[in-house]
């Protein structure tokens, strides 16, 4: 699978080099940005070309990934070192939507009563008013119907908020996905903050994505995490003491399973909506009743379903046979992202599904 890698400016987006990097990852997922990283071997051959150190720029330049002609990826280049030993210079950063943890809403905003989508909207026309602004275009055509915030919330601008916090707990309030897209706009190299809702990605029966062990799923890791396990939980919504706005989750049925009384308590100080708060506690009793499971699977880029097929967000079954389940096990969970290894030397691409979040066990 051919690869290219670019460099270019933030501001303009002009390319400055392409040069041939190494050790590669990058990725894709939900609500936030995903990291990059790689290495750039300096030789005499490459620095008669390319001036290295302008091409690397951390905080203003940004990396450009194109697979197969495709433009699968770019962020900005935050952090850069040289290692003399190996004459390689390490790089990493994030794709775009880690410009907004760079940002901060400094002026006054009342958003009570707009729906979720006009507030992003708002957000991205006010930083976009700025000059030095990176050209970052925004989505909503899949965030229609987006829920309204509360009557009262604003901010203030000495709090200095940065936008980035501002989306994720956006997107925790008021249920919705986003996320960071790229591809061609004719010419141009289009990156675009996208807004989900409810969420982003498909359920498994409008997909039929199955993934198998033995078969597509090469390797997978399986930790379970009972830390986070709550048999009796709160969330606190704003207010003081005995008069902030709160709901309380308790499953008794818990205990006959075997698990202790075990608390843990969210507090959103912003939320004064008490239906709000409810939502989110009925969404943390669902996620936090039972050890989490994460499972990270190992998949074949050009099996079925091949890479491209899924996205971020996507509900896919796995079904595996092997020494840890002779009888063999299947479970439904959404890919909360996605990472790639680029093909190097006698490497093959390498690509991890992550999952996360409720799984469904299917009977075998």
């Amino acid at each position: 699978m051919p690869y290219r890698y670019l460099f270019a400016t933030m501001i303009g987006d002009r390319t400055i080099a392409e040069v041939p990097l190494r050790d590669v990852s990058y990725g894709w997922g939900l609500n936030g940005p995903t990291d990059w990283t790689a290495k750039l071997p300096l030789s005499a051959e490459l620095i008669r070309t390319v001036d290295p150190q302008a091409a690397t720029t951390p905080a203003a330049v940004a990396l450009w990934i194109e697979r197969d002609g495709e433009l699968a990826y770019g962020g900005p280049l935050w952090a850069r070192r040289y290692r003399s030993a190996s004459g390689e210079l390490d790089l990493g950063g994030s794709d775009w939507l880690s410009y907004f943890d760079h940002r901060y809403l400094s002026a006054n905003r009342n958003y009570g009563g707009m729906t979720s989508a006009a507030i992003v909207e708002d957000l991205v026309d006010y930083l976009a008013s700025f000059t030095g602004w990176p050209g970052i275009d925004l989505d909503l055509s899949r965030a229609v119907g987006t829920p309204t915030a509360d009557a009262d919330l604003r901010y203030d601008a000495s709090e200095l908020r940065e936008v980035g916090r501002i989306l994720s707990e956006l997107s925790d309030a008021g249920g919705f996905d986003y996320g960071l897209e790229t591809g061609w706009t004719g010419n141009r190299r289009a990156k675009r903050l996208a807004l989900y809702y409810p969420e982003r990605g498909r359920r498994f029966t409008d997909t039929r994505l199955v993934l198998e062990h033995p078969g597509s799923i090469i390797a997978y890791t399986e930790p379970e995490d009972g830390t986070d396990v709550a048999t009796d939980l709160f969330v606190l919504g704003a207010g003081e003491g005995s008069e902030a706005i709160r709901a309380r989750r308790t499953r008794e049925q818990a205990h006959t399973d075997g698990y202790p009384r075990l608390n843990r308590s969210w507090s959103y100080t912003d939320l004064t909506s008490q239906s709000e708060v409810d939502r989110l506690a009925d969404t943390a009793e669902a996620t936090y009743s039972r050890p989490t499971v994460d499972v990270d699977l190992e998949v074949d880029p050009d099996a079925v379903p091949h890479l491209g097929a899924y996205t971020p967000g996507d509900e896919v079954e796995y079904r595996i046979e092997d020494l840890r389940h002779p009888r063999g096990f299947a479970a439904r969970q959404r890919i909360a992202s996605i990472e790639v290894s680029p093909p190097q030397d006698d490497s093959p691409e390498r690509v991890t599904l992550k999952l996360s979040g409720p799984r469904t066990v299917l009977p075998r």
